[in-house]
């Protein structure tokens, strides 16, 4: 799972839609609907990590960081 950072948040996980700490692959898919404008943010809020609207290409490889590290 991912790791808590040094300092907190209310989404350690990018891309950590339930907020058990592991990105599933339904949650990364989540975000990548987000990416290409398919799905709305809101569905997943941590997907969009600096809460701007949008998820950028940054973000998404984030949660693809995060997924891997699973």
């Amino acid at each position: 799972g991912c790791s808590a950072s040094a300092t907190p948040s209310p989404r350690p996980c990018p891309g950590d839609c339930d907020g058990n700490r592991v990105v599933s692959l339904p949650e990364a898919e989540l975000c990548q609907a987000a990416f290409l404008d398919e799905e709305q943010i809101p569905a997943c809020p941590a997907c969009d990590r600096n809460s701007d609207g949008e998820v950028s290409i940054d973000e998404l490889q984030a949660v693809g960081n995060a997924l891997t590290q699973g």
